[in-house]
């Protein structure tokens, strides 16, 4: 049976917050199963854009984790996700805050595609702004 707009919307932002679940569990090496490695990612910093795979990415975030004390807790959550389905093929556009132990460190805005593989969302594409606090 085909699953109704709802239930794949669910299971697409389940996807979705468990990607990110691993950056604040600091088990980054877990988002590839929340991936299709050779899918892209297209991220703006301050020093410009980084592109890269989203295995790239992932190696990328457990380098980055060790950057962060034990102790502190980092988190990405998204906020007021719109979401666009059409069959195997999805978009979700998010607000996003990355925050370091409850202060906000930068936000911004996600884009992350995804592709029902074998019946389960992947994510296939991440694009994102960055945002500083003060701007």
């Amino acid at each position: 049976m085909t699953p109704t707009y709802e239930e794949d919307k669910i299971a697409i932002l389940t996807v979705i917050e468990s990607f990110l679940a691993t950056i604040k569990n600091r088990e980054p090496y877990k988002m590839r199963q929340y991936i299709i490695p050779n899918g892209g990612g297209v991220f703006e910093r301050p020093g410009g854009v980084i592109a890269s795979t989203l295995s790239g990415l992932a190696d990328r975030m457990e380098t980055r984790i060790k950057d962060f004390s034990p102790d502190v807790l980092i988190e990405e959550t998204i906020h007021d996700p719109v979401v666009m389905i059409d069959q195997n093929l999805a978009m979700t556009w998010a607000k996003f805050n990355f925050t370091v132990d409850g202060k906000l460190n930068h936000c911004g805005t996600n884009v992350i595609v995804l592709l029902r593989e074998n019946e389960s969302w992947k994510i296939s594409g991440c694009f994102d702004n960055h945002k500083l606090p003060d701007s």
